[in-house]
C-alpha cells in the first residue's frame, strides 16, 4: 500500500522533468539565428533532434510543423535622372556666324525650326515650359535704354501681347511649383520699343550714355536670373557657368548690345559729324528708318522667343551693312533734294526783297548764298545772336565744351541767357553756362 504513492510521485516528477526540458527546448528554438532566419523543422522530417535543448515528437506534435521559408526579397533601384555637369554646347566659342545676310538663319539653323532650340538651351533640357523660362530670362537688347528684363513695371496694354499667353500659362501651372516659369507677356508692347525713346539730339545723347552705363548691371543681372533658374532646375553652378559663357543663347544677346550700341553710335556720329538741324538731318533718318523696322519687328512677332531671335538677326546684317540699305539711301537723296529747293526758294525771296539782283560780269553776289550761316561747334544760331557774336567756333560761348554737349546745351544757354538778360539785367555768359552745366551734370 505504500509503494504506489512512490510511483506516482515518480511519475510527477517524470512529467515535470519533461515539460521543464520541453520550456527549454522552446525558448532556444526562438532564438533568432544569425542569417534572420528562425530554427524552424522542415515539415516532414524525420530526423528530429534529441531533448536536449531542441525540439522532439512532443513538441511537433503539440506547436504543429515549422512554417515555411520565405525568399528574401530586393527592392530594385530606382535610377533619377540627373543634369549634365560640363556643358557641351554644339557651337564652338571661336566660330563667327556664317548666316550673316539671311535673316532667317543663325549660323546656318531656320529660327523657325526645332533644332534651334537644341542649339540655344543647355543639355537635357527638353520640356517647353523649362525652354520657354530660359528665353524669358533673357535681356530684351532692343528695348534701351528702357527696361530689357521682365518683371513688373509695364502698364501699358497696348498691342503686341503675345498670342501663346494662354497655352504658356498652362504649362506654367501644369509644372513643378518648384520650376515655375516667368511670363513675359509685355515684350510687345510699344512702350518696350528703345529707339521710340530718342525724339531729340538731348535725348539722343542721354542714349548713348544710358546704353554703356547699363552694360555691366545688365549682364550681371541676366547672370544671377539665370544662375538661380537654372540651378532649381538641376544644373550646376560650374555649369551654369560654361552656358553662360559658351552657350549659344547668351551668346546672341552679347552681340545683340554690341550690335544695338553700336548702331547707336553711329545714329550719334552722323548728327556730330554735320551741322544741319536734327529736324532734317542725316541722323535722324538713320533712326527713323531703323526704329521703324525694329518696332515691326517687336509688334509682329509671337513670342519672347522670336522677338530675341529676329532682333538678333536684322542687327547682325545692318551692321555688315554699315547700318546703311537703300531705303536710308533714297531718304538722303530726298532730303537733299528738300534742302535745296528750300536754298532756292530762300533765294528768291531775298531776290524779291531786294528787287533782284542783275546776274551778269562784275556781280559779287551772283554765287552767294543768303542764308545765315551757323557756327561748326556749336551749330545754334540763337546762341551767337544772343551774345552779339559771329558765327564762327573761334568766337563761340562754348569753345571750350566737348562737341557733343555744346550742340546739346546751346538751346538751354542761349534762352536762359536771353532770359537773364531782359531790361536792365547784365548777367555774364560764362555764369550761364556755369549754371547750366552744373544741372546738367545732376540730372
Amino acid at each position: 500500500m505504500k509503494i504506489q504513492p512512490f510511483f506516482v510521485k515518480l511519475q510527477e516528477s517524470t512529467e515535470k522533468m519533461d515539460r521543464m526540458m520541453e520550456q527549454q527546448a522552446l525558448q532556444e528554438n526562438q532564438t533568432p539565428s544569425t542569417t534572420g532566419t528562425p530554427n524552424m523543422i522542415p515539415m516532414g522530417s524525420t530526423n528530429l533532434p534529441a531533448a536536449n535543448g531542441h525540439y522532439d515528437a512532443r513538441t511537433i506534435e503539440r506547436n504543429g510543423p515549422a512554417p515555411p521559408t520565405l525568399p528574401t526579397q530586393t527592392p530594385p533601384a530606382v535610377i533619377t535622372p540627373t543634369r549634365p555637369t560640363t556643358y557641351q554646347g554644339p557651337i564652338p566659342t571661336y566660330q563667327q556666324d556664317g548666316s550673316k545676310g539671311d535673316s532667317d538663319k543663325i549660323h546656318e539653323i531656320e529660327i523657325t525650326s526645332v533644332e534651334i532650340d537644341k542649339a540655344m538651351m543647355p543639355e537635357a533640357m527638353t520640356k517647353n515650359a523649362e525652354i520657354n523660362g530660359t528665353y524669358d530670362r533673357a535681356d530684351d537688347i532692343a528695348a534701351l535704354p528702357g527696361k530689357t528684363s521682365p518683371g513688373g513695371g509695364d502698364s501699358e496694354s497696348g498691342s503686341g501681347v503675345s498670342e501663346d499667353v494662354l497655352t504658356r500659362l498652362a504649362e506654367t501651372l501644369g509644372s513643378d511649383n518648384s520650376k515655375i516659369t516667368m511670363l513675359d507677356s509685355g515684350y510687345g508692347r510699344r512702350n518696350r520699343h528703345g529707339l521710340g525713346l530718342i525724339t531729340s539730339e538731348d535725348t539722343l545723347l542721354d542714349a548713348y550714355k544710358q546704353c554703356y552705363k547699363k552694360e555691366e548691371v545688365l549682364f550681371k543681372n541676366y547672370r544671377f536670373r539665370m544662375m538661380h533658374y537654372l540651378g532649381r532646375l538641376g544644373y550646376t553652378s560650374s555649369f551654369i557657368d560654361d552656358y553662360l559663357e559658351r552657350g549659344l543663347l547668351p551668346r546672341i544677346i552679347r552681340e545683340s548690345f554690341l550690335n544695338y550700341t553700336a548702331l547707336i553710335g553711329k545714329i550719334m556720329f552722323k548728327w556730330n559729324a554735320t551741322a544741319d538741324p536734327w529736324e532734317d538731318s542725316e541722323a535722324l533718318v538713320i533712326l527713323k528708318v531703323h526704329s521703324s523696322n525694329l518696332l515691326d519687328i517687336r509688334t509682329n512677332c509671337n513670342s519672347k522667343k522670336m522677338l530675341l531671335l529676329q532682333n538678333y538677326a536684322y542687327l547682325r546684317d545692318a551692321k555688315k551693312k554699315g547700318f546703311v540699305n537703300d531705303t536710308i539711301t533714297e531718304k538722303n537723296f530726298e532730303r537733299q533734294d528738300r534742302r535745296n529747293q528750300r536754298l532756292r526758294d530762300e533765294l528768291e525771296a531775298v531776290k524779291a526783297i531786294k528787287g533782284g539782283p542783275k546776274e551778269g560780269r562784275g556781280n559779287p553776289h551772283k554765287d552767294q548764298d543768303p542764308s545765315p550761316k551757323k557756327c561748326s561747334h556749336c551749330k545754334n544760331r540763337d546762341l551767337h545772336i544772343a551774345a552779339g557774336l559771329e558765327h564762327i567756333k573761334t568766337v563761340c560761348p562754348l569753345k571750350d565744351q566737348a562737341g557733343s554737349w555744346a550742340k546739346a546745351a546751346a538751346g538751354k544757354v542761349a534762352a536762359k541767357y536771353s532770359n537773364d538778360n531782359k531790361g536792365e539785367k547784365t548777367r555774364p555768359m560764362e555764369e550761364v553756362i556755369k549754371e547750366v552745366s552744373e544741372s546738367w551734370a545732376k540730372s
